[in-house]
């Protein structure tokens, strides 16, 4: 299930959970929050993760189910909606997809003071990750009357930082699915 958030395609994901639940396949909560936070779907993971702490104790990775939630209720506070976010983790993702060839995987990386910054790993050299963001940023104002910048940013970032992540994951003994 994880792989079809990846794809950045709400729609595909919509189905093969709609698919999955018609035949009775049991869906880890924790696979599924990851997938609703790829899909920018936060209020949504909180909910879950909220009914569902005993699931992610001890998952206290650098993005933890805690800045989930955190996040989640920061957006709230902000008036933004898992409807409204995930148009435009949907847009950035597509856009980027479509600048560099590659398939996105989106991470939550933290709220901060600034909003909730959603980050893109890219194996691409700085000069090209700045570009991604510039033309994401560019992206996102030409197609949306509220781009939403006051509480969500979009950074395309080292792909060797989303590795240093993973390798720190399992080094904890903890997967890194869902909470990067």
């Amino acid at each position: 299930m994880t792989s079809a958030a990846q794809l950045a395609e709400p729609a595909v994901f919509d189905e093969t959970l709609q698919a999955a639940l018609a035949r009775l396949v049991p869906i880890d909560v924790r696979h599924y929050v990851g997938c609703m936070m790829q899909l920018g779907r936060l209020k949504e993971a909180a909910i879950h993760i909220e009914a569902n702490r005993q699931a992610f104790a001890g998952s206290e990775n650098i993005f933890g189910p805690d800045e989930i939630v955190e996040a989640a209720n920061f957006l709230e506070e902000q008036g933004v909606d898992d409807a409204s976010l995930s148009l435009r983790v949907h847009f950035a993702s597509k856009t980027l997809m479509t600048l560099s060839g590659r398939g996105v995987y989106n991470c939550i990386i933290e709220p901060t003071a600034a909003g909730v910054i959603f980050g893109f790993p890219s194996p691409a050299d700085d000069e090209s990750r700045a570009n991604y963001d510039i033309a994401i940023t560019e992206a996102l104002i030409d197609n949306f009357d509220d781009p939403l910048f006051e509480a969500v940013s979009f950074v395309v970032y080292p792909l060797e930082l989303y590795q240093t992540f993973v390798k720190l994951s399992r080094e904890q003994g903890e997967p890194a699915f869902g909470f990067v």
